[in-house]
Order: C-alpha cells, then structure tokens, then sequence
C-alpha cells in the first residue's frame, strides 16, 4: 500500500504500474497477493532476481504448508531450524525489464536479504532506465544470507551505472560514492538502508529536496 500510496493511482501516477517480486509461494499466496489484489496498477511476480535467470534453492525457516509469517533466503542461515527448501523460478531484472517493454524506472527497492549485489549485476540495462533506488545495506551482505558482496562493491555498480549513492543515517545523508567513500562503511556494519539517484536527476533537482514536504513523499511519476 506505501508504495502505491507513492506511485500510484491515489498519487495521480495513473500510468505507474508496481511490480512485486517474490520467490515464496506461500508469502505470495497468503500475504502478498490479497494485499496487491487492492491495488489494480500492483503486479505479483513470484520469481526471485538474481544475477542469471533459471532456478535456484530457496530457503525458509518453517513448514513450506504454514501460513505464519516465515523468514526465507537464497543463502543458507544457520538459525533456520527444522525449515525447508524448495526450487524457485528467478529472473534478472535485465531480461524481465526487456520482456516486459519497460522503457523507464522511476524508483527501484530492493530488499534481498543479502541478495542485493547479486540483483544490481543482473541489472545493467534496468539501472540505466531508473531515476531511483532504494536498497537494504546492512549485514546481512556478506554473511551466510548473502552473495559475500560488500557495501562497497553495490556503490561500486552503482557509481558505474551513473548514480550517486548515500547511506539514510537518523538525520543526515551520508555520501559513499568516489572520494566520500571510507571503509568503515563495511567495518561498522547495522541494519539501514542506502539510496542512490541518477546524476540526470539530481542535475534536473539541483539543491532542491526531491521530497513533497507535505505529503513526505517521492515527486517521481
């Protein structure tokens, strides 16, 4: 619903279509498709993005039947007891971008689990359509979750593709990008969560904050 709130149609974004792309079956069946079935411009896609498309392992850390709210990944978690593990469909953002016919992204979240590396490298041609990104950096990168990507190897993608990128402190941003890059980026290491916006929209905004002061919203549809 934020996201739809943001985008979409109660936005006046009347052409914004939202894709939700999730691996579990069970979250899509029992959470994720009754709550998107609200919003007509939602899309459910139950596939996982990765760097490659095909399948891949995914696990969770209860029954694959349960209907509770479950805690899964494409990387083996030592807390996950007594769990299960099933073969997901996965995709890149590359290849479903051109299936698609999706010409711009205005904003991107990714929220991976550690995956987030793996997502940006299958993403070459997406990230040159998007305006906006939205990514989880916290470190659940380079352990038993994740793909062993580093803050500083997303930045480095990212810095590639054209994008300044910023970590979201409590009261300020902090740029991590070329020379504001420190390595205690990756040293000290919590949860939060990074942001990154294309060179071709912060020359459009200027200095000017890309947020409705009133609404706390994003002005990008």
């Amino acid at each position: 619903k934020y996201f739809a709130k943001w985008f979409g149609r109660a936005r006046g974004c009347t052409r914004s279509v939202i894709y939700l792309f999730e691996p579990n079956p069970q979250v899509v069946r029992f959470r994720l498709a009754p709550k998107a079935s609200k919003f007509p411009e939602s899309v459910v896609v139950q596939a996982a993005v990765s760097n490659f498309t095909g399948e891949q392992v995914f696990y969770t850390n209860v029954n694959p039947n349960s209907t509770k709210n479950e805690q899964g990944s494409l990387g083996v978690v030592g807390w996950m007891k007594g769990g299960s593990q099933f073969r997901v469909r996965t995709t890149t953002l590359d290849a479903f971008v051109q299936r698609e016919g999706i010409d711009e992204i205005p904003f991107l979240k990714i929220d991976a689990e550690g995956w987030e590396g793996a997502v940006l490298q299958g993403a070459t041609e997406a990230l040159a359509r998007t305006r906006f990104v939205l990514f989880e950096c916290s470190d659940t990168l380079d352990d038993s979750r994740g793909t062993g990507h580093r803050l500083k190897d997303l930045v480095a993608i990212l810095q590639a593709a054209h994008f300044l990128v910023y970590k979201v402190g409590t009261r300020h941003l902090l740029r991590l990008d070329g020379p504001y890059w420190h390595q205690i980026y990756d040293s000290e290491r919590y949860w939060s969560n990074c942001m990154a916006i294309s060179e071709d929209l912060q020359h459009s905004l200027g200095s000017e904050l890309w947020v409705d002061r009133a609404n706390r919203s994003m002005l990008l549809c």
